[in-house]
C-alpha cells in the first residue's frame, strides 16, 4: 500500500519530526518516471537543489533526494525517487513504486517516442501503485520550442483521458518545476493524508524504544511504521 508516515506525537511535543536533518510532520514517497533522456534528473536537481547540469549523467537504477514543504501549515518531506528510464532496470520497477503516494510522470515535448511511451509507464504504474496513488503529467523542455513535436493540446488531452493534472515545464529555465512537484504534494496531502486524517484512527503506539506509531488505514491494514528523520535526506 502507499505510505503516508507521521511521526510519533508526544504529549508535550507538535506532531513533528526533530532531527539534524530535517523537520517535518509527514513522510512521503514520490517516484519520477519516464524515457531516459527526458530530463527527470535535472527537473529534481531543479527543485530539490536549484541546480542544473548541461552534461547530465544518465541515472544508474534509482537515485534519491528531498525536500519539504509546507501544505497547509503541515511540512511535507518528499523523498524522491529519480529512476532510470532504461529497459534494462524495468525489473526493479516493484521495488521502484512499492510505498509511493505519488508519481511525475515525464515526457519530453521535443521527443514523440518518449510521449507514445506514456501509455506504457502508466499501465506499469497502474500495476505496481494503490488507487490513491496521485499522479501528474510533465511536459518537459518547452525552452526548445523549435523541436517541439508534441503539442500542449495533445498533452493535455492524454492527462484529461487519464484523470491527470498537466504542466509544462522547462528545467534549464526554471519554468514550472517547482509548481509541478508542490502541486504534486499538495494533491497527495488533500486527496490522502488529510482525506485519512478526517475517516481512521491512530493505533498501537509501539512499545519499548518508541520509535513510532501505525496508523490504521481504511481497510483495516495497518501503515508500515513510523521512523522519525528522513531516510534519504541528502
Amino acid at each position: 500500500m502507499g505510505e503516508v508516515t507521521p511521526v510519533k506525537r508526544n504529549q508535550s511535543q507538535s506532531f513533528t519530526a526533530k532531527s539534524g536533518f530535517v523537520d517535518y510532520d509527514y513522510l512521503i514517497k514520490v517516484v519520477v518516471v519516464g524515457d531516459s533522456g527526458v530530463g527527470k534528473s535535472q527537473l529534481v536537481a531543479r527543485f530539490t537543489r536549484n541546480e542544473f547540469t548541461t552534461n547530465s549523467r544518465q541515472t544508474i537504477g534509482v537515485e534519491f533526494a528531498t525536500k519539504t514543504i509546507d501544505v497547509n501549515s503541515k511540512k511535507i518531506c518528499a523523498q524522491m525517487w529519480d529512476t532510470a528510464g532504461e529497459e534494462r532496470y524495468r525489473a526493479l520497477a516493484s521495488a521502484y513504486y512499492r510505498g509511493a503516494v505519488g508519481v511525475l510522470l515525464v515526457f519530453d515535448v521535443t521527443n514523440a517516442r518518449s510521449f507514445k511511451n506514456l501509455a506504457h509507464w502508466l499501465s506499469e504504474i497502474k500495476a505496481y501503485t494503490v488507487d490513491t496513488c496521485q499522479m501528474i503529467l510533465v511536459g518537459n523542455k518547452i525552452d526548445l520550442q523549435g523541436n517541439r513535436k508534441i503539442s500542449n493540446d495533445q498533452a493535455r488531452a492524454f492527462a484529461d483521458i487519464n484523470d491527470m493534472r498537466y504542466m509544462e515545464t522547462s528545467a534549464l529555465q526554471c519554468t514550472n518545476v517547482e509548481a509541478s512537484f508542490t502541486s504534486l504534494v499538495s494533491d497527495i496531502y488533500q486527496n490522502t493524508i488529510a482525506n485519512k486524517q478526517g475517516k481512521n484512527t491512530v493505533v498501537n503506539t509501539t512499545t519499548g524504544n518508541n520509535r513510532g506509531l501505525r496508523v490504521r488505514t481504511e481497510d483495516g491494514v495497518a501503515a508500515s511504521r513510523i521512523k522519525t528523520k528522513c531516510c534519504w535526506a541528502m
